[in-house]
C-alpha cells in the first residue's frame, strides 16, 4: 500500500510508563492501515511498556535508558528518522501514545495535509481541540480550564498564538527548517510546541504557517496526573515562554 502522501513518512510516537494505556489493538490498526515508518521511543519507562511495544507490530522501537520528557523523546526520534534516510522528501509526525484520537481522524488529518501542502500552502497541520458543533471533546475539565487560562496569558504577548498548541498530534513537512528547528535539545518540558514555533521565527524571520485542524472525537485517557512539583515547573517554563515571547 503507498503512502497517502507520496513521501516518506515518519510517525513519531513517545511513551512514558503507558503500561495502563497503551491500547494495542489501536495501534496495530494504525500500523497495518498506515504505510507509515512508525517509530516508538521509549522515554525510560519504569513499568512494563517496553514489553507492551512488543505487541504492536509494523514499528521501530527505540529505547531510552533515562526519561528525558515528551520533547527530547520526540526530538530523538525525529533525528532518528533524518539520520536514516538520504531523501529530501520527508513528512514527520508526532502523536500521543495515549490513543486519544480516533483513527479516522488521524486519516482524514494526514489527508488534509496532503492536500494544503501540494497547494503550498502551509508548513505544517496542528490538530485542534475545538468543541464545535458535531464534535464529541472530552477533556478533564480541570486540565482544559488550566491550558486554557495558560494560552490567555501567553496571548497577551503574542496575539497569534494557536489556540490548541499542546495537542499531542502536528505534522510537518521535513524540509532544512524544520530540521534545523529540532536540532538542539529544547528548554522547556511542558511548552516545547511553543519553543517550536519561537524557533522558526528566530529562523525564519516570519511565523510558521500552521493550519489547524479540528479534531470530530477526542478523548483523554486517564492516568496522566499532574502533580505539585509538575504544578512549579508548568510555572518556571510560563515564565522562560512568556520571556522568549516578549523578546521574539
Amino acid at each position: 500500500m503507498a503512502s497517502s502522501l507520496e513521501l516518506k513518512t515518519y510517525v513519531i510516537v513517545p511513551c512514558y510508563n503507558e503500561e495502563q494505556r497503551l491500547d494495542t489493538d489501536y495501534w496495530n490498526s494504525l500500523t497495518k492501515s498506515l504505510d507509515f515508518q512508525w517509530i516508538f521511543v521509549n522515554d525510560g519507562s519504569t513499568d512494563n511498556t517496553k514489553s507492551k511495544l512488543e505487541e504492536i507490530k509494523n514499528k521501530t522501537t527505540l529505547n531510552l535508558e533515562v526519561n528525558s520528557g515528551k520533547a527530547e523523546a520526540i526530538r530523538y526520534g525525529i533525528n532518528y528518522a533524518i539520520s536514516r534516510s538520504d531523501e529530501n522528501d520527508l513528512v514527520t509526525c508526532y502523536i500521543d501514545a495515549d490513543s486519544a484520537f480516533q483513527t479516522n481522524d488521524v486519516k482524514r488529518i494526514f489527508e488534509v495535509f496532503k492536500e494544503k501542502m501540494i497547494a503550498k500552502q502551509i508548513d505544517s497541520v496542528w490538530a485542534s481541540r475545538v468543541a464545535l458543533a458535531g464534535r464529541n471533546i472530552k477533556r478533564s475539565t480541570t486540565r482544559h480550564h488550566l491550558a486554557r487560562i495558560i494560552i490567555t496569558i501567553i496571548g497577551f504577548v503574542d496575539k497569534k498564538i494557536p489556540y490548541d498548541p499542546q495537542t499531542g498530534f502536528k505534522i510537518f513537512y521535513l524540509n532544512h527548517k524544520v530540521k534545523q528547528v529540532f536540532g538542539n535539545k529544547f528548554k522547556t518540558r511542558w511548552f516545547f510546541d511553543i519553543e517550536i514555533l519561537r524557533r522558526w521565527e528566530r529562523l525564519t524571520g516570519s511565523r510558521m504557517d500552521i493550519w489547524e485542524e479540528p479534531v470530530i472525537y477526542w478523548y483523554e485517557v486517564g492516568g496522566s496526573k499532574v502533580n505539585k512539583r509538575q504544578y512549579l515547573r508548568i510555572f518556571k517554563e510560563l515564565l522562560y515562554i512568556l520571556l522568549v515571547s516578549v523578546r521574539k
